[in-house]
């Protein structure tokens, strides 16, 4: 799996570095359902951005806990006292 973030990365950086320049940017914002499994969110995550490269979007914004799984329920249940 490290290697599937390690190239995300990378495509990432690769696909910025014609925006330096532009005078606008596409971006495409992603509200998707969070699995508490990160390999699930990862497959979901590369699905999405090629579905924006595909639309030519420059910038991919995805929710904060995207990818760790972090959902609603999880945090609520925290106790967030011992913390």
């Amino acid at each position: 799996m490290p290697k599937k973030i390690i190239g995300l990365f990378l495509i990432s950086i690769l696909a910025l570095a014609p925006t330096w320049a532009a005078e606008t940017l596409k971006i495409a914002s992603v509200q998707m359902p969070v699995s508490t499994k990160v390999e699930e969110n990862l497959d979901k995550i590369l699905g999405y951005v090629s579905q924006a490269a595909n639309q030519e979007a420059d910038i991919v914004l995805f929710p904060e806990t995207a990818l760790s799984g972090f959902d609603r329920e999880t945090i609520e249940s925290l106790d967030w006292s011992a913390l």
